[in-house]
């Protein structure tokens, strides 16, 4: 919205008045969409997260009141009540933004004689298709006839250097890293912050994590081999350089990256790969919270843990332990926190312990090499009446086609003296279970194995 002060005037009885002129408004009513004061629309069209398409339209036209005269005729009062609404929200975020004095009034003057008749219409054409690079940053547009009619030549950071416009084109641009530049303070919208190439204009709020990085810092000066992903994201913490790469679904290994993120990424991959692991993973990726992958190790030498942030997402400290094994233990507990069940106790364990076992047997039975099991879903004694009965609750949870509730909380109250997880006594003093785990989020994914 741009607003524009027109001056300060006094009337004979000394009141003041302030005026104001909008002049430029963009109207986002969801992602998929904007429209300008002049009624003309961009909607957008995207593969997943790719925008791939745009349409330039006007939308409706011909006589718009006698449209408006049907609805009303049909439901009386709705779009009375629909304007007095929009036209109060409206005036109430113009009062924040105009003026200083809470007991002042604003006058609004219309300069639009007629709202009904909005001109003839016909096919609109206006398709235009963006082609992106690696960086998903637009190189050019192009029209339904394939011709070229917009393109982008950048500095490392997102400077556009040039620009090619065949036609004086509508689109919003999006252009550096898919990301929409704002033409009218010349920065891109990353969401959480406004960014002026080379720099964002405010600092990173995860700056604490990251002390040896300036927070204004983008891409950690290496504009060119990684995006920001805004916080939507999976992400792998290399452990010599610091660099911070975002996980995508499938992705590929990146030149010269170190032992620790290349067996990340294959194992997340696998995991991908198999029904259930695909559907955590995803929903991780796909969370407004960070889920920071790193080689610390946790308090017990040897182990991988999940520490989860108070405000939502969490860090992976994996130390050496990179299978898929692993992996998949580890962001079942990120999946049971992001479900607000998170918490150290036996039942997460239990739950982890089966879903990680699932989908590494499962995806060695794609692969060909048949079902595998961990020592942790085997009794460490023999047999007693509570080994058996732990291993038959076991079996039955792996390998079931449905949940079972007695047979899950059998194995919960045996796991500290039955488990092989429990050798070394490490889960002596987890609590069977907090307060606030009150699902079993694993039966939702039953059949466990398929």
């Amino acid at each position: 919205m741009d607003i524009t002060f027109l001056g300060i005037w006094t009337n004979e009885q000394g009141e003041i008045s302030d005026n104001w002129e909008v002049s430029t408004l963009m109207l986002y009513p969801n992602g998929y969409l904007n429209i300008n004061q002049n009624g003309e629309y961009t909607k957008h069209y995207y593969a997943d997260a790719l925008r791939i398409a745009s349409k330039i339209g006007t939308g409706f036209s011909g006589n718009i009141c006698d449209s408006a005269g049907v609805i009303e005729n049909a439901y009386p009062g709705y779009l009375s009540d629909r304007i007095l609404k929009q036209n109060e929200v409206m005036q109430n975020e113009l009062y924040e933004v105009a003026l200083k004095n809470p007991s002042a009034t604003l006058n609004f003057v219309n300069p639009y004689s007629d709202f009904c008749s909005i001109g003839s219409g016909g096919q609109e054409t206006g398709l235009f298709f963006y082609h992106a690079d690696h960086l998903g940053s637009t190189g050019m547009v192009t029209d339904i006839n394939s011709q070229v009619t917009q393109g982008y030549l950048y500095a490392p950071f997102g400077e556009i250097l040039q620009e090619y416009a065949s036609i004086d084109n509508r689109i919003p641009k999006y252009a550096f890293n898919a990301k929409e530049l704002d033409e009218e303070n010349g920065m891109y919208y990353y969401s959480a912050r406004y960014y002026a190439p080379p720099t964002f204009i405010s600092r990173d709020p995860m700056f604490e994590k990251y002390p040896s990085i300036s927070p204004y810092t983008y891409c950690m000066n290496n504009p060119v081999g990684f995006v920001d992903p805004t916080g939507e994201d999976v992400e792998i913490i290399c452990p010599v350089t610091g660099n911070k790469i975002p996980y995508t679904p499938g992705m590929t290994i990146p030149e010269g990256a170190s032992d620790f993120v290349s067996n990340s990424i294959n194992s997340l991959n696998a995991m991908n790969l198999t029904d259930n692991g695909g559907i955590v993973l995803g929903e991780l990726v796909g969370s407004s919270n960070m889920f920071s992958i790193t080689n610390n190790t946790t308090s017990v030498e040897g182990t991988a843990g999940f520490k989860g942030n108070e405000a939502g997402g969490g860090t992976l400290n994996m130390g050496s332990n990179t299978s898929l094994l692993d992996f998949s233990h580890e962001l079942f507990h990120g999946y049971q926190h992001e479900h607000g069940q998170g918490g150290a106790s036996i039942f997460n364990e239990v739950e982890a312990y089966l879903f990680s076992d699932a989908v590494n047997s499962q995806y060695n039975i794609d692969a060909g090499r048949g079902y595998s099991s961990g020592s942790y879903s085997i009794s460490r004694n023999y047999g007693t009446e509570n080994s058996n009965s732990f291993n038959k609750s076991m079996d039955a949870l792996l390998n079931g086609q449905t949940f079972s509730n007695d047979n899950f909380n059998n194995v919960v109250n045996l796991f500290k003296s039955e488990s092989g997880a429990n050798t070394n006594g490490v889960y002596n003093n987890y609590p069977l279970r907090r307060s606030n785990q009150t699902k079993n989020l694993l039966e939702r994914f039953y059949p466990l194995i398929r």
